[in-house]
C-alpha cells in the first residue's frame, strides 16, 4: 500500500520504447518524490527489476493476459478512476450547429485541428452509479443503497465484455469548440440532478 502522503500509480510497458522514455521523464518530473509508482514487469524482463528498483520503483511480474493482477493494482492505482466529461445533448447540438456555421465561414479548423471535443465538466462513474443506486433504492427498486463490486461471474458474462476497462479514463477539454463560440449550458451537477426523473421516465416505461 502506498503511504497517506504519496499517490500509488500503476505502470505498464515501462521496459517499451515508448513506456521506458515515459517513465524516465517521470521518475525525473517533480511529482515523482509523492508518488508511488507499481510498474508490471514481462517474466522475459525480469533482468531490468533490480535496476528499477534502485530508481525507487515497486515491480510486479505479469502481462495483460493477468486481468487479476491488473485489477488489483488498479484499484490501488489514485489514478484510473473512470472519469468522464458530462455534456448535455442540447449542448452537443449547440456545438455541431457552431462547427456547421464556423465551417462555412471558413473559422473552423480541419485535419489534424478538426476535431471537435464536447464537454462541461467531468464525472467519476463511481459517484454516479452511487446516485443511481440511491435513487432505485428510494422508488423501491434497488435492493441496497450501497454499491456491491462486479464479481467473477459479472466479469466472464459475454454482454459484459470489457468491463475491466471501467477503471480508465476518458477525458477531454472542449477548448476549440469554445473558441469558435460555443457555450454549454448544462453542468455535472446538472448531469447528477437529471438522474431521479430519468429514473422515474425507466420505471413508467415499463423498460426496468
Amino acid at each position: 500500500m502506498a503511504s497517506a502522503h504519496k499517490r500509488a500509480i500503476f505502470f505498464t510497458g515501462a521496459t517499451g520504447y515508448v513506456g521506458g522514455t515515459v517513465l524516465a521523464r517521470l521518475v525525473d518530473h517533480p511529482t515523482f518524490a509523492n508518488s508511488e509508482f507499481t510498474l508490471l514487469i514481462r517474466p522475459s524482463k525480469k533482468d531490468k527489476v533490480a535496476t528499477l528498483h534502485s530508481l525507487g520503483l515497486k515491480t510486479i511480474l505479469g502481462s495483460y493476459d493477468d486481468l487479476d493482477i491488473l485489477e488489483e493494482q488498479a484499484s490501488k492505482a489514485d489514478i484510473g478512476e473512470n472519469v468522464w466529461p458530462n455534456v448535455h445533448i442540447d449542448d452537443i447540438a449547440d456545438l455541431y450547429v457552431v462547427v456547421y456555421e464556423n465551417a462555412l465561414s471558413g473559422r473552423a479548423s480541419h485535419g489534424r485541428e478538426g476535431f471537435y471535443f464536447g464537454e462541461n465538466g467531468e464525472h467519476k462513474l463511481y459517484d454516479l452509479s452511487k446516485v443511481v443506486a440511491q435513487e432505485l433504492y428510494n422508488v423501491g427498486k434497488g435492493k441496497s443503497p450501497e454499491l456491491a463490486p462486479f464479481t467473477e461471474e459479472d466479469y466472464n458474462r459475454p454482454e459484459n465484455f470489457g468491463l475491466e476497462f471501467l477503471g480508465t479514463n476518458a477525458r477531454c477539454l472542449a477548448r476549440r469548440g469554445r473558441a469558435l463560440g460555443w457555450k454549454p449550458r448544462y453542468t455535472t451537477e446538472d448531469a447528477f440532478k437529471s438522474i431521479r426523473p430519468e429514473v422515474e421516465y425507466v420505471i413508467r416505461s415499463g423498460k426496468y
